[in-house]
């Protein structure tokens, strides 16, 4: 896959994916966060539901540092709906 190549929504939902899959294992964000940051800048529009995520996140038993820092990305996406 070649991200220069997706729409600004396909490359948020990219980032939005790659920061929960960082975030749950641990991994660095340092450069995420910019990439991140840069997409949600950016104007566009996003037809994605977000109702799978935060219903997992109402059951999920992970640190409320996850919770908060999943919370935090999913409301700066939701933002372009």
């Amino acid at each position: 896959m070649q991200r220069e190549t997706l729409s600004d929504e396909d490359l948020a939902g990219y980032f939005y994916l790659e920061g929960i899959a960082r975030m749950m294992s641990d991994d660095d964000m340092e450069g995420w966060r910019k990439q991140f940051a840069d997409v949600m800048a950016r104007d566009f529009a996003t037809t994605w539901g977000f109702e799978i995520i935060e219903d997992w996140l109402e059951e999920a038993t992970i640190t409320e540092e996850k919770k908060e820092f999943i919370l935090e990305i999913t409301e700066q996406f939701k933002k372009h709906l």
